[in-house]
């Protein structure tokens, strides 16, 4: 880690930019978990990349958000001191954190040094904090509850915004591999091909070589 160069701040806020003097800069590798002690003993701004929210528990990984440039990392150890160790953050692209110790960054609002920010650092995590619960527990609810089916067409619908897809006369292309699909809703590779195969065959895809045709009118099922 380093001190903050006070780079890429653009897209963040005037009370973020206020507390770049005070964090450090550290960077996650793409596909590279972010160590839990330092999420744990910290307060984190994404200053660029993409930084996934997964949730693992009794064998189960469910992929819940994603975080983006400007969005807080750790948001409730700061404000509610308390952090789920069923929380994983992991990089789906290069990024780069700022990292504020949150016993550090509690003694500078209490001596005075950064008192005039508490009431605003307090009320702005707090308006962050009830959004992504908010969208946290759609996520969860969605992964726990939705067949396993549906999840993948949502994944699939979602890869039509992404810069691979490309346009059909019958619908859209996607580059969605399975891999993909698994990670984010959470389970096996091989569940995640056979549903595909069943889908297929049910005329809602067609495989168009490494990439998957997402129909805009589902098809009758395949003929043999």
């Amino acid at each position: 880690m380093r001190p903050s160069s006070n780079g890429q701040t653009e897209r963040l806020s005037v009370l973020q930019q206020r507390l770049l003097a005070y964090g450090v800069e550290h960077e996650v590798n793409t596909g590279e978990q972010f160590d839990v002690r330092l999420a744990q003993a910290c307060i984190g701004i994404v200053l660029r990349g993409q930084l996934r929210v997964i949730w693992e528990q009794d064998g189960e990984v469910s992929d819940i958000a994603l975080l983006r440039t400007g969005d807080w990392v750790n948001a409730q150890g700061f404000l509610l001191e308390e952090t789920s160790a069923h929380t994983v953050y992991r990089a789906a692209a290069f990024t780069r954190l700022l990292l504020i110790d949150i016993a550090q960054l509690n003694a500078r609002l209490a001596d005075g040094v950064l008192a005039e920010l508490q009431a605003p650092l307090h009320q702005a995590l707090a308006r962050y904090l009830t959004r992504q619960m908010t969208t946290l527990s759609a996520r969860l609810h969605q992964v726990r509850f939705a067949d396993t089916e549906s999840l993948i067409l949502q994944v699939l619908q979602e890869a039509t915004t992404w810069p691979s897809a490309m346009s059909h006369p019958d619908g859209t292309l996607v580059m969605a591999p399975c891999k993909v699909i698994a990670e984010r809703i959470g389970c096996a590779r091989a569940t995640v091909s056979r549903l595909l195969g069943d889908l297929m065959r049910a005329g809602r895809l067609r495989r168009e070589g490494r990439r998957l045709l997402l129909l805009d009118e589902p098809l009758g099922a395949e003929q043999g």
